[in-house]
């Protein structure tokens, strides 16, 4: 009889070590998809910096342009006082033209690195309301645990 007890005694435990452990694979299985997840989404906001990074260099260049222009324009405007200035201005539409172009494709960047800042942001926000809530969850917990054990503690008693 007391054999047969302590057999079912230790029965019982392998089965809740069971039950605890598969508590803590699927835990743990959860938490290795959200960090690739998270994972994903840095790449992305990396990505999206570099992007960025162009965009302001682009920026730059059209401004260069822009003031290279403005001083050829000044030039043209004394030549027509004189009679000169037709290849210039020529020259001066040609690259207005070109410059329109680019800033319209510099727009289109601006606009998909702006959708990109908001996907992170986004995304900040979320991972900020999950520290919180790890935070306040933490605090409701005895010492000596942490959120995350609960949570696999919770799971096991639960099956």
């Amino acid at each position: 009889d007391e054999l047969r007890e302590r057999l079912d005694t230790s029965c019982s435990q392998v089965e809740s070590l069971e039950r605890q452990f598969t508590a803590c694979t699927g835990y743990l299985q959860d938490q290795v998809l959200e960090i690739l997840s998270r994972m994903q989404e840095v790449e992305q906001g990396l990505q999206d910096m570099a992007d960025n990074q162009e965009i302001s260099q682009e920026v730059d260049h059209v401004g260069e342009q822009v003031m290279r222009l403005a001083m050829q324009r000044q030039s043209v405007s004394r030549g027509a006082n004189t009679g000169m200035g037709d290849d210039d201005a020529r020259e001066l539409r040609r690259e207005l033209s070109h410059i329109g172009e680019e800033l319209a494709e510099l727009w289109t960047k601006v606009d998909g690195a702006e959708g990109g800042l908001e996907g992170m942001a986004t995304a900040l926000d979320r991972v900020c309301e999950e520290l919180a809530e790890l935070r306040s969850a933490s605090g409701a917990e005895p010492a000596g645990r942490s959120a995350g054990a609960g949570a696999v503690e919770g799971a096991a008693e639960s099956e």
